[in-house]
């Protein structure tokens, strides 16, 4: 498939019918923009006042904000991304692949391309909460909190295969092995003797998630380690095999952390690489087009670097006000239950690795919460 760059380059400041070259879907573009700042207002006005005006004579393609971008109505592909200075940042063919989905209808999708060795440095939909009206949900998972520390204990699929995924703790023992004390920067001399070397393997998990299809089989979908003394994660997903004798061989998703402020609770940043390319668990203030009476509510997502949507977490408490309250009260635990919303044609293995990776942010994002107790207590006593 060509892209019609003619047509993509007539995409202004305002939203038009346009040809997604993904999906192929012919429909109004969803167009977002954000306001120009006071500074540049100002500077704006100054430019026009040296020049008799003539500098507010746009043509219809050139910014009237600080940028606009516009992404197809139907799928969500980023089209094109524009700055203030006119430059355009287009979809290429390059990132197109095909796809044949479960019905056997061939057609294009453009797979996350995040880079490895960076985290966008513009958040260009965290103030957008329209930006995801027009997406339903194609799955939806029940998240149930057996314990108080904010881990699933069991998340299920509400409709279509009912899959269910049990999470089971070998070796995730907060108050011995993975207490807070192992990450603060002085160790007390006490606990310098549990320390334990780290050595990834997957006959070590600290979580083990177990998935039945509600027929009384049950397999392994994932293993998570996490790292005693950093805040580095591992996710390991059993590769597929026909012989079902042959003992578990597993391939890994390693989550690299080189700040534990990613994990912070009200603002996580996480990027990761999936199967499918790199994703980014953080926080937004969104809402799709589930409920119209929804408030719309600071929330955990998971986006691809077309800031398309993949995931959300639905509960009925904004993360924007699970603020640590600055007293000697711990951190109170999670609702019972909440839901976790997928859009798009995901395979089954990527819906396998979303689980995972929400899973070990939950615990991380605990830990952190905990350290940030701890300090407080730490300061309170000085």
């Amino acid at each position: 498939m060509v892209i019609a760059r003619d047509d993509l380059a007539s995409l202004g400041a305002a939203p038009r019918l346009a040809t997604c070259p993904a999906c192929t879907a012919f429909t109004k573009t969803v167009y977002v923009q954000e306001k120009l700042s006071t500074r540049s207002k100002i500077l704006l006005g100054f430019k026009a006042f040296s020049s008799l005006g003539l500098i507010l004579v746009w043509p219809r393609k050139t910014p009237r904000s600080a940028w606009f971008t516009h992404y197809c109505g139907s799928c969500g592909l980023r089209l094109v991304l524009c700055d203030d200075l006119g430059n355009r940042n287009y979809v290429e063919p390059s990132q197109l692949i095909d796809f044949s989905s479960a019905d056997g209808v061939a057609r294009k999708v453009a797979p996350s391309p995040y880079p490895a060795d960076s985290i966008v440095t513009k958040d260009a939909a965290a103030g957008i909460t329209g930006r995801y009206r027009h997406l339903r949900p194609t799955s939806v998972f029940s998240v149930q909190f057996g314990r108080t520390d904010g881990v699933p204990s069991v998340i299920s699929r509400i409709k279509g295969t009912r899959e269910v995924y049990t999470v089971a703790f070998p070796d995730l023992d907060w108050g011995n092995k993975f207490h807070i004390d192992f990450l603060m920067p002085t160790i007390p001399e006490d606990m310098k003797n549990r320390l334990v070397p780290i050595a990834w393997s997957h006959t070590t998990p600290s979580i083990i998630v177990s998935s039945s299809s509600g027929q009384g089989e049950s397999h392994v979908a994932g293993l998570l380690q996490l790292a005693q003394q950093r805040w580095d994660t591992k996710l390991y997903l059993p590769k597929k095999t026909a012989d079902r004798d042959a003992s578990l061989e597993y391939e890994s998703i390693f989550i690299g952390v080189y700040d534990e402020y990613i994990f912070n609770p009200y603002l996580p940043c996480v990027l990761w690489q999936s199967s499918k390319g790199h994703l980014l668990w953080t926080s937004r203030l969104v809402k799709d087009g589930t409920g119209s009476t929804d408030p719309i509510r600071k929330r955990l997502v998971l986006l691809d670097s077309y800031d398309r949507l993949v995931a959300i977490e639905i509960d009925n408490e904004s993360r924007a006000t699970r603020r640590l309250i600055q007293t000697t009260t711990p951190p109170r635990p999670p609702a019972l239950s909440r839901k976790l919303y997928m859009y798009g044609d995901l395979d089954r293995s990527l819906v396998t690795e979303i689980l995972l990776s929400y899973v070990a942010i939950l615990a991380q994002i605990h830990r952190k919460r905990q350290m940030e107790y701890e300090e407080m207590m730490e300061t309170q006593e000085r």
